[in-house]
């Protein structure tokens, strides 16, 4: 067997560092564009961090603005009612006159004695 000439070993040797050259930047290039996205996906976290941030601080703004504080406030007033004593009674004897004859149809009496008092035993409550 004939040992292969020179010119065919070098230029086997030129073609595998070729080769290996080629690979060599073809993995610098691939690693540049990992560190390009890498770098657009920080840029765009912090985005996201800071428009997020925006919004919490809007949001505890707003609950700050909208709290409902319920106070107590105490006043004394004084006030003073006169008003007559309730009786079971609306209208006077002589209203109750005239009352009743209307009801009647009759002309109203002038006025005449006191009437009874209800429960009275003269009355009309079964007495």
């Amino acid at each position: 067997m004939a040992l292969p000439s020179p010119r065919l070993i070098a230029a086997s040797a030129a073609l595998v560092l070729a080769f290996g050259a080629g690979w060599w930047l073809r993995g610098l290039q691939v690693k540049a564009a990992m560190v390009k996205q890498a770098q657009a996906q920080a840029q765009a976290d912090v985005q996201q961090a800071q428009r997020t941030s925006e919004a919490v601080q809007a949001h505890a703004q707003a609950k700050i603005e909208t709290e409902i504080r319920y106070v107590t406030v105490t006043r004394e007033v004084e006030k003073l009612v006169e008003r007559p004593v309730y009786l079971e009674r609306c209208l006077d004897d002589d209203g109750l006159r005239a009352l009743n004859a209307q009801i009647l149809g009759t002309d109203a009496p002038g006025p005449g004695p006191a009437l009874p008092e209800a429960g009275h035993p003269t009355g009309h409550d079964g007495g």
